[in-house]
């Protein structure tokens, strides 16, 4: 769900604003597609770190049970 990703996030990382998340395969230019990713988008208040960045991607794969992780992050 979500939501509760957005909560969890929030309350490790408060600098989030907000969060979408999507399922979806990856296009490769020759028509083919690689297995499914997991996209992520952030709205931050101030930048995040490197590796808090790679925290969360860490978290993410436990959390949803994917190994591919598309973080793209935002400024407010």
């Amino acid at each position: 769900n979500g939501q509760d990703f957005a909560r969890e996030l929030a309350t490790q990382y408060p600098m989030v604003s907000r969060v979408a998340l999507s399922k979806t395969p990856i296009w490769q230019t020759d028509g083919s597609t690689s297995e499914n990713s997991l996209l992520v988008y952030l709205v931050v208040k101030h930048s995040l770190t490197r590796a808090d960045q790679k925290k969360i991607i860490a978290w993410l794969k436990v959390r949803t049970d994917m190994t591919d992780i598309k973080l793209i992050v935002t400024r407010k």
